[in-house]
């Protein structure tokens, strides 16, 4: 049934984002929701699936297609505009770009960590076999795209989040994209 009720959580896991996107989406009226009792949100299935058809990414926003094939040649006001972090890494994994989201969520600013290594100096607890070596080895073979949760916890509170990490193969430039969860 496309009418029944829905978590945030499961609204979430629908359309490709974290909690809190849906809950900014609620709180703005670009999801309309029922509060139950207990003051919890629930959303219709229906609803939640006409958004997830009208965009792959919510609201507001590109596709995720759309976004990665713009992203090398999007200016740095470009980038800042994103409501998601962006980190360009080159081949030896030093940053490259570093968009205004992912300062505010990482509180690094962008002078900072440019020409840091990503994994070894700004988030030195990524530097493990999941994820540096999978990019080691996606750059030593030239292609590489992959999606994962993972929690920051590198001078913060422990964070969850959903990694893209991906090479563009018109420009061979290497992206990492942050949305918390």
């Amino acid at each position: 049934m496309n009418d029944d009720l829905i978590t945030t959580r499961a609204a979430a896991a629908l359309l490709g984002v974290g909690t809190t996107s849906i809950k900014r989406w609620a709180d703005d009226g670009t999801l309309v929701c029922v509060r139950t009792a207990g003051g919890h949100r629930r959303f219709r299935r229906g609803e939640v699936l006409r958004l997830l058809n009208s965009s792959e990414e919510g609201p507001g926003s590109e596709s995720k297609a759309d976004i990665h094939e713009r992203l090398p040649s999007m200016t740095t006001g470009q980038l800042d505009t994103l409501d998601f972090g962006v980190v360009q890494l080159g081949d030896d994994g030093l940053v490259l770009q570093y968009n205004a989201f992912e300062e505010e969520f990482a509180h690094l600013r962008r002078q900072d960590v440019a020409g840091l290594n990503f994994f070894t100096h700004v988030a030195p607890c990524t530097n493990n076999k999941l994820l540096y070596g999978r990019f080691r080895e996606g750059v030593a073979r030239g292609l590489f795209d992959f999606t994962m949760d993972y929690t920051f916890t590198y001078k913060m509170q422990p964070r969850v989040v959903s990694l893209h990490v991906f090479r563009h193969s018109g420009t061979n430039t290497n992206w990492l994209l942050v949305r918390p969860r």
